[in-house]
């Protein structure tokens, strides 16, 4: 087939560079060979085999005014036609670019020739104000269409389509008198389409995601019809929601819904249902364990759901969903933790630290690191991967992973009054026990942070061996590889001093140093070696101290020994 316009001939000239990039290695064989095309010798114009044709699956078309004459435009659409016939496309681009950014009517009949079985199609800059919706009927398996800026205000122009995936309408402004015809595209569609308009594309939203705020809900029920739109999650996920909404009416109105889940944060829930009468189901979302106890949850019978979401960096584990069942249990779980601390008294200037190192004491002495969890064997377990990373297994089975020792700590505390973060960073060590990287806490204790490490110091405490490698430590003495990458991003140090180990020895021990100091000290050291050493994969290794030397023939044994459980 021979082109004369050379903006077709550049397009057929990377669709198959692109297409002979795509090839799997194993296909190399078919790529196509460009000693097939003649090309002129200025390379304007060249003659392409049909059968180069019929191998492309994509082609994309850039024609811009400023390069070609308007009245030449027809002569290239034309020939684009021709192509068209032969070839067996997956996506068509075309656009039209002018120097003022203006609309060009031209003639679409050009797109009658495509594939009846294309899934994408792209097309920008070009006017489809004249256009009617026969124009893509016809492309019945559309995957994705997008009509960027082509001067269309009525959607009509797209009503007899129904892709797969999605449809975009951006940067094109839909008249106010097509607003209804909008809205029963954007029904139809189940919100699958995008708009300029952000009242539109807000409501499109809606119909997307299937979420609503409740301030929304409320301005726009008589717009939306959304009775029609099947689970439904009203959201009341900001704060001081409530100030000013007649709260009765809102639960009559949402008791009177089929199709409705309420998603609100528990101040907002609280405040809404403080009599317990909503009917709705309701997922509660609370910032730590310490603001929904089980006597507050059972005052809200419709609640199925608590999720534990704070501001901080947390892991998708920590993100999901406890069933009520299970929140009560961890919950229930929390208050036996907090009903063994012996609490300081008020005008103590360590009060904090104190009840702190009492939970921190129990925890590393209850929990276990779950090396199951991480193993290649439990990889696929969905469930295991959740509950060793979350408040359930260590809590409920005595066995998690570090982020499950850095949530419980969090939680604790927070029910025990004390502020805590989660933090959490990517793997950059041999030594780093999950695969999937590493968590630890930011506390704050009678005014002062301080990184700390439970799952590091487990092992210790099971042996009462103090003081802690990772307790209470400043940015400078927290030594671990991980954390060095975390710090590097943070504006002002928060933890600028440890806690001394004098001060450290006390807290766990409630005595004052004695002979076994030193060495308790050097021993702890000791086992977190080997911790370290048993984590990276090795399995023997040389420890030397002057002339002194110690092997550890197997690591097993070790680790057994170093746990206390030998």
């Amino acid at each position: 087939m021979l082109i004369n316009s050379w903006c077709l001939v550049e397009s057929i000239a990377l669709s198959i560079s692109e297409y002979n990039k795509k090839l799997p290695k194993e296909n190399k064989d078919k790529m196509i060979d460009n000693n097939l095309i003649e090309y002129s010798e200025d390379a304007s114009s060249a003659n392409v085999p049909e059968e180069v044709l019929s191998k492309l699956e994509e082609l994309k078309v850039s024609l811009t005014l400023r390069d070609i004459e308007e009245e030449n435009i027809q002569d290239i659409t034309d020939e684009l036609s021709q192509m068209l016939n032969v070839m067996k496309l997956r996506l068509f681009s075309f656009s039209l670019l002018t120097e003022q950014n203006q609309y060009l009517n031209l003639d679409m009949s050009f797109l009658e020739h495509l594939n009846a079985d294309i899934r994408n199609i792209l097309i920008k800059h070009v006017d489809l104000s004249k256009e009617k919706p026969s124009r893509f009927k016809r492309f019945g398996n559309l995957v994705y269409l997008d009509l960027e800026n082509c001067n269309i205000s009525d959607p009509r122009i797209i009503s007899e389509v129904e892709p797969e995936e999605f449809i975009s309408l951006n940067k094109n402004e839909i008249a106010p008198e097509y607003y209804k015809d909008a809205l029963k595209i954007i029904q139809k569609l189940n919100g699958r389409i995008d708009f300029s308009d952000e009242e539109l594309r807000k409501i499109s939203l809606i119909y997307y995601i299937r979420q609503v705020e409740l301030s929304d809900y409320l301005r726009l029920k008589e717009i939306i019809d959304f009775d029609s739109i099947p689970d439904l999650t009203i959201r009341m996920e900001k704060e001081s929601y409530l100030d000013n909404i007649n709260k009765e009416q809102v639960v009559n109105f949402l008791n009177g819904k089929t199709n409705v889940t309420l998603k609100a944060v528990y101040s907002n829930l609280s405040k809404l249902d403080s009599d317990g009468i909503l009917k709705v189901p309701i997922k509660v979302i609370i910032k730590n364990a310490s603001e929904l106890s089980v006597e507050e949850l059972k005052k809200h019978q419709s609640v199925v759901s608590v999720t534990i979401l704070d501001n901080k960096m947390q892991g998708i584990e920590q993100q999901e969903p406890y069933s009520v069942e299970e929140y009560e249990k961890v919950r229930s779980k929390i208050d036996k933790i907090l009903s063994q601390i012996k609490l300081p008294d008020e005008a103590d200037p360590n009060k904090e630290k104190k009840i702190f190192a009492q939970i921190y004491k129990i925890l590393g002495k209850t929990i276990n690191y779950d090396y199951n969890a991480i193993s290649e064997e439990e990889q696929s377990n969905k469930r295991l991967k959740t509950t060793c990373r979350n408040l359930i297994g260590g809590l409920l089975e005595n066995k998690c992973v570090c982020s499950g020792y850095a949530d419980i700590l969090k939680n604790v505390l927070a029910c025990a009054g004390i502020y805590s973060e989660y933090v959490e960073g990517i793997q950059t060590t041999l030594n780093i026990k999950d695969p999937g990287g590493h968590a630890w806490n930011l506390v704050n204790l009678d005014g002062k942070n301080y990184w700390t490490d439970l799952t590091w110091d487990a092992n210790n405490i099971k042996a009462n061996r103090y003081p802690l490698r990772y307790c209470l430590k400043s940015t400078k003495d927290f030594k671990h590889g991980i954390f060095e990458t975390r710090v590097e991003d943070e504006f002002e140090d928060p933890c600028l001093e440890s806690i001394s180990d004098e001060e450290q020895y006390n807290l766990f021990t409630g005595e004052k140093l004695h002979k076994t100091f030193e060495e308790n000290k050097n021993i702890g050291y000791l086992s977190s070696c080997i911790m370290d050493i048993a984590d990276s994969g090795l399995t023997s290794v040389k420890i030397t101290k002057g002339s002194d030397l110690l092997s550890v023939q197997s690591i097993e044994e070790k680790r057994e020994e170093v746990d206390g459980r030998g």
